[in-house]
């Protein structure tokens, strides 16, 4: 058996399908098949963005079934996970995202009061080291209820 986090969850979808693998307190519920499926699908959106093996995905979002998601998600295309703290600032956040290398983004939307890509956006118009030019793709995560932009 290939011991790999990918493996190890299209083993669990064949072997548990529709038993409840992911519960979110007033979330989703999510079965192996569910997870797996869409765990695939994230990793083929970023196939499609040439995300790939070796390269770096961040991801600035609090633990919810997204986070779970996205990170699987990178996983099964073979890349790399880079987790920023959800408490940095729009500064540090880039500083992390520019010096790891990460060429794909998933970023909260507005969490406890801040807007994290507007954070983001801001200290990279205001720091010439921070650039994110290399990202392929930007994905912003819907936190909190409300409306999302992007």
């Amino acid at each position: 058996m290939e011991q790999t986090i990918p493996a190890a969850l299209a083993s669990a979808a064949r072997e548990f399908g529709d038993a409840p693998a992911l519960a979110e307190p007033d979330g989703p519920r999510l079965s192996y098949d569910q997870l797996c499926e869409r765990a695939m699908s994230i990793a083929t959106v970023l196939y499609a963005d040439h995300v790939g093996p070796a390269d770096r995905v961040a991801i600035w979002s609090p633990n919810t079934h997204h986070w779970v998601l996205a990170a699987l998600g990178t996983l099964c295309a073979g890349g790399t996970l880079v987790p920023v703290n959800t408490r940095f600032t729009g500064h540090e956040a880039l500083d992390v995202i520019s010096r790891s290398g990460a060429t794909a983004l998933f970023v909260a939307g507005p969490f406890l009061g801040t807007d994290r890509l507007a954070a983001l956006r801001a200290a990279a118009g205001q720091d010439r080291a921070g650039d994110l030019g290399r990202l392929r793709r930007i994905v912003q995560i819907p936190v909190e209820p409300g409306p999302h932009p992007g």
